[in-house]
């Protein structure tokens, strides 16, 4: 168990807006964060930053939740990282000020970000592609548009390729045009989770943070004088981060606040460290295959990491075999197996990749150090 004081954060999460519970358990499949886990990983990753120099833009949409976001934040609203508007929306109604829609914005979106650019102080939007840039300069705004141009650092998902003289011209036509100002450069090394263990993962956190600095050198031989963030982050490469940053100024990890069997696996984190989980029940025993069924399934656990057991089950010796939408077939998993469990007993699954779970509930329930739930549970901002 963590030997972590509780106090600020129980008091965060009963003073907030969250919905009360019953006292009894829920039914289950549901969705469960450990406090006191999640509140030593968001410390842990704060106090990571403050060592290196450098601020950190947690990204929120591995939760989803107002409770998390203001965790990660250290308790009061900071700069945040969101994947989708609908996760905009819900922080920018909780008093967040300073938020980031890290997904290219095409011109569809443009009238729904305009919104949230009137409505709150920094909203940013990011680009990799000169005809957003001209949709935003078309837009008409009140107030130039806070844009971040998406880098490539190798994962080739998204980003301008720094290398050429295209990526320099069209950050300096963002910075240059009254409608828009370029708020920061900003990678994401995705290729970290194909890494296994922490000293590949460092390798690339190192190559990470030299492209996107090495890009931003470049802006300013340039000709951009304006000061902008210059801004890398995974949670793979946060969580081994080098001693030293040169020219990095923020990071923006996000699955660090859960992280989840996958981040243990590649050696990010500790299985103790993993903070949510699936609560399922045995609704089924069969001896004669030497299986038994859970009301848990793949709407509950996602499809990710079947290679692995789809996560981890507090059953020692035991692992998921194969899923169906609102079910999934336990084996044993070669090891020496824990008897098999009763009809009717709860399991824990550790899910693979807690980002997806998350969004496959539309509230997290929330217990304490003795794994008792609270009195309330947090909102998930679903949907886009």
């Amino acid at each position: 168990p963590l030997s972590l004081p509780l106090s600020p954060s129980l008091s965060l999460v009963r003073q907030s807006s969250c919905q009360e519970v019953m006292a009894a358990r829920p039914t289950t499949p549901y969705c469960v964060v450990s406090l006191p886990r999640a509140t030593a990983n968001a410390r842990g990753m704060l106090e990571r930053a403050k060592s290196r120099g450098v601020s950190l833009r947690p990204h929120v949409k591995t939760h989803k939740t107002i409770e998390g976001a203001l965790l990660q934040c250290g308790g009061v609203p900071g700069p945040i990282v969101v994947s989708t508007l609908a996760e905009a929306r819900a922080m920018a109604a909780a008093g967040f000020s300073d938020v980031l829609y890290a997904v290219p914005l095409p011109p569809s979106k443009i009238p729904a970000a305009l919104e949230l650019h009137q409505r709150i102080a920094t909203f940013g939007v990011l680009v990799d592609h000169v005809d957003s840039a001209r949709a935003l300069w078309a837009s008409g705004p009140d107030r130039p548009w806070h844009v971040w141009l998406k880098v490539d650092c190798g994962y080739h998902r998204a980003g301008v390729d720094p290398s050429t003289e295209a990526a320099v011209g069209l950050a300096t036509a963002i910075a240059n045009h009254p409608h828009t100002r370029l708020a920061g450069v900003y990678v994401h090394a995705g290729m970290s989770y194909h890494c296994s263990g922490p000293d590949a993962i460092g390798s690339v956190a190192t190559s990470e943070a030299g492209v996107v600095a090495n890009f931003a050198d470049r802006l300013r031989a340039a000709g951009l004088t304006h000061s902008f963030a210059v801004a890398m982050g995974s949670t793979p490469t946060c969580s081994v981060l080098p001693d030293t940053l040169p020219g990095v100024t923020e990071i923006h990890p996000g699955n660090y606040f859960f992280y989840d069997a996958m981040q243990a696996h590649l050696g990010s984190c500790k299985q103790s460290d993993i903070a949510v989980c699936v609560v399922a029940t045995v609704i089924g025993t069969y001896l004669d295959r030497n299986e038994f069924l859970i009301d848990a399934g793949w709407t509950a656990l996602s499809v990710q990491g079947g290679e692995h057991g789809f996560g981890i089950i507090n059953l020692p010796g035991w692992k998921i075999k194969r899923m169906t939408q609102e079910t999934s077939v336990v084996g044993p998993d070669g090891s020496k197996a824990e008897p098999f469990p009763a009809v009717g007993t709860t399991l824990r699954i550790y899910p693979w990749h807690s980002c997806v779970v998350s969004a496959l509930f539309s509230e997290l329930h929330v217990e304490d150090e003795n794994e008792t739930l609270l009195p309330v549970t947090w909102a998930t901002a679903r949907g886009w």
